[in-house]
């Protein structure tokens, strides 16, 4: 609910780029080291990272009151990804999704009017539609219990 500082920021960057680095250069040694850049919009919760010579524009922006929650703001970070040396027509819709848990607990309807809301929203890779007719994945915390996958047994 308070957003970071810009130390908590810095650092949080810093964190995250010598994380990739490391696993990167341990685990992927064929790869180019990469060029980590950062998505991010001050006052919002709101840290994307990308490796920049793997992904081109990002066309970031934050979409506002999403879904109805009393006296509390509720944004997601929506942006282009496209693949370097590629046209945006070949990029997919991306959104980031913060629903903190504040005072009031998210109620089922209230997802469903954030995923539809989210779905009927402006498409950067289809700028004449909206995300839910273009190619989409919708990441992050909507607040949700903790779901452990069924295994079969045989």
């Amino acid at each position: 609910m308070t957003p970071m500082t810009m130390s908590q920021l810095q650092a949080m960057r810093e964190t995250i780029a010598a994380g990739w680095m490391a696993t990167a250069t341990e685990h992927w040694s064929w790869m180019a080291t990469p060029d980590i850049r950062f998505l991010h919009t001050n006052g919002e919760p709101y840290l994307t990272a990308r490796d920049s010579k793997q992904c081109g524009g990002w066309y970031g922006r934050i979409l506002r009151n999403v879904y109805d929650v009393q006296d509390e703001p509720r944004t997601a970070q929506a942006f282009l990804c496209d693949m370097l040396g590629e046209p945006d027509c070949a990029g997919i819709d991306a959104i980031n999704v913060h629903a903190p848990a504040g005072k009031n607990s998210l109620k089922d309807s209230q997802r469903k009017q954030l995923l539809r809301n989210l779905l009927q929203s402006e498409s950067k890779y289809r700028p004449a539609g909206c995300v839910g007719e273009a190619k989409f994945f919708i990441g992050g915390d909507i607040n949700t219990q903790l779901m452990v996958p069924i295994r079969s047994v045989e």
